[in-house]
């Protein structure tokens, strides 16, 4: 009996030890939306992290959210600021390739601004504007995709898109999009394997203006 008390005490304390790391940890869903401006930083933040290479996170609302230089992000971000609204996402490091972020604004004023990260992935632009604000993306492939939505595009201070593989196109324009503006401002640069702003054959998308003031490499010189 004594025995039989002995084991029954230690299980127990082994499944408390088991159970206690779980207190005050937050697992989050596959599929994650969140509000910036209403939800805490720690919280959007701790969702990022947390969520794997196969997850969503989608955030919505306005304002900034906060990354460390170190923090890295493996999931799926859909941006969906509110009418008008923008969202910022100041740091942070976006690694996983085949992860994507997607910005898909309320209205066409909305805006998403990644600033000050480093992003290893491609952007699906579907309404609103995207600015880079001294960050590097880098893809195998497309770096910014943009379709059947009215967009506006640009890098500022220093920002770079670089698409490694040999038949990237940098920044490709698909479907029916209607391009207001795509800028590259004095300082970043843009380079691609095959084409740095291509637009895809057969397709109904305009482009209102194309400002270059930085720079557009490629090894076909293909624009």
């Amino acid at each position: 009996m004594k025995h039989r008390k002995t084991i029954s005490i230690m299980l127990a304390i082994c499944m408390l030890l088991t159970v206690l790391p779980m207190f005050g940890t937050t697992a989050y869903a596959a599929s994650t939306t969140l509000s910036v401006g209403t939800d805490s930083n720690d919280t959007i933040v701790a969702a990022l992290k947390t969520a794997a290479n196969n997850e969503v996170v989608t955030l919505g609302g306005v304002g900034t959210v906060t990354l460390a230089a170190g923090d890295t992000v493996n999931c799926l971000v859909v941006f969906a600021p509110d009418n008008g609204e923008t969202i910022t996402v100041d740091g942070g490091m976006f690694t996983a390739q085949n992860a994507m972020i997607q910005v898909s604004c309320a209205d066409m004023a909305g805006k998403v601004v990644l600033k000050n990260g480093t992003y290893n992935r491609m952007a699906v632009c579907m309404s609103g504007s995207l600015v880079l604000d001294n960050t590097a993306f880098s893809n195998d492939n497309t770096c910014i995709d943009i379709f059947d939505a009215t967009v506006d595009v640009g890098l500022i201070n220093g920002s770079t898109l670089t698409a490694t593989g040999n038949l990237a196109k940098t920044i490709r324009v698909n479907g029916n999009a209607n391009i207001r503006n795509i800028f590259i401002n004095e300082g970043c640069k843009v380079t691609g394997g095959y084409s740095c702003i291509d637009v895809t054959v057969n397709t109904a998308a305009t482009i209102q203006n194309i400002s270059v003031s930085g720079e557009l490499t490629n090894s076909n010189d293909n624009r």
